[in-house]
């Protein structure tokens, strides 16, 4: 568990700006993870360092084959919850770093899949959130400005989410929204948000 320890103080460190000291603490996480075979936290301690510590240093694209690795370490373990977190971060950074929104679509949709079949709602919706925005960047959405789709519909899960005082949930999706409204008022001639 030291390991994830570390993982955990790197993320504090780097968070208040000591950057150098964190990263250098999650990379001795993990090879105190692989040093002892501690297959147990090997996705925890991965997920740390990769969505947590590494972009301090990193481009975010280093992230995503590590996020591959994550998912399957996470299943053949049995740490489900993880393996699904590297899953809805995957397709979140694929998103991210600028992959053309085709292929973001058809690798977030594999992903998907996987999180719903593990029954990991939490991350399912936020994933669900990145891909209906994907789509409808794409142009295909009824409601172009709203995350309302094949994927998403935010006019159920806005209200449910107020219902039980979600707000990160909320405050996530609705971010989202915003990223949204801004990308495709850049994209649609005579849109304005103001």
């Amino acid at each position: 568990m030291s390991a994830y320890a570390y993982a955990l103080y790197g993320l504090l460190l780097c968070a208040s700006g000591n950057i150098n000291t964190g990263y250098q603490l999650g990379k001795l996480a993990e090879e105190l993870q692989e040093k002892f075979d501690a297959q147990d936290i090997k996705s925890k301690v991965s997920f740390l360092f990769n969505n947590m510590i590494r972009h301090w240093r990193k481009p975010a694209i280093a992230t995503l084959e590590p996020f591959l690795q994550g998912i399957q370490t996470g299943i053949e373990v049995g740490d489900l919850e993880y393996a699904c977190f590297h899953a809805k971060y995957y397709c979140t950074y694929l998103f991210l770093v600028g992959e053309a929104l085709p292929t973001v679509e058809a690798k977030s949709s594999k992903q998907i899949e996987m999180i719903a079949h593990f029954k990991q709602d939490f991350q399912l919706n936020y994933a669900r959130i990145w891909y209906q925005l994907n789509l409808n960047l794409q142009g295909q959405a009824t409601e172009r400005l709203l995350l309302i789709g094949k994927s998403f519909d935010e006019s159920k899960m806005l209200t449910m989410w107020q219902a039980a005082n979600n707000a990160t949930s909320l405050s996530f999706a609705l971010s989202r929204q915003i990223n949204s409204l801004l990308l495709l008022s850049r994209l649609s001639p005579g849109c304005s948000l103001w």
